[in-house]
């Protein structure tokens, strides 16, 4: 019984804490963002996601009322919590609500997002603590494109996002907000190694 629970265990840790977590330059220059005095916006965008393999929509209902009520909100403070992070840590550019002063504007595209699971999270982290945190997080994954202020043409970098893993929670709204949080280191990481 030790031994199955060993593997199992394992398996687990092997497919959370190790997956995904970078990103990556598909064409052009992200060095135009590493510059503390630019400015840009950055807007989400789930125009393309499936939520575990279900589009927002049919994954939102799936799930009932409460969900589809409190969806808005725990995206907003998810986006929150990614910006917050990333502004108060940069050396690169800022992000900026107002568009007037921003040079680029960077659009990220959600395409795939998973919750993680609850279960998993809990327990490997009470069975391993710190050493199993990402497991059963939240993953995403998509893309960033950057445009030159005042045109969504051409843009002048783009970036993939392949499966980002957060840290594991007990809830799904914190999972969400573990894994944008943690983006934001991961994107900075990113941008510093710019040239």
């Amino acid at each position: 019984m030790k031994k199955i629970f060993s593997l199992l265990a394992a398996l687990c840790l092997s497919s959370s804490l190790w997956a995904g977590n970078d990103v990556s330059t598909v064409s052009g220059t992200p060095a135009v963002l590493n510059d503390r005095s630019v400015r840009m916006t950055f807007t989400w965008d789930y125009s393309k996601c499936k939520i575990q393999g279900k589009s927002v929509k049919e994954f939102l209902r799936s799930k009932g009322d409460d969900w589809v009520r409190d969806y808005p909100a725990e995206i907003a403070a998810a986006e929150s919590s990614f910006a917050a992070y990333y502004n108060k840590k940069t050396k690169s550019a800022v992000i900026t609500d107002d568009a007037d002063a921003a040079d680029y504007d960077v659009v990220c595209v959600v395409t795939d997002f998973d919750y993680g699971d609850t279960g998993t999270s809990v327990a490997m982290n009470v069975m391993f603590g710190s050493f199993a945190k990402k497991a059963g997080g939240a993953r995403f994954s998509g893309d960033i494109y950057v445009y030159k202020k005042g045109t969504k043409k051409n843009p002048v970098a783009v970036m993939h996002i392949n499966d980002f893993v957060g840290d594991g929670d007990y809830s799904n709204t914190k999972r969400r907000t573990n894994a944008y949080f943690q983006f934001g280191k991961e994107f900075l990481k990113f941008l510093k190694k710019q040239k």
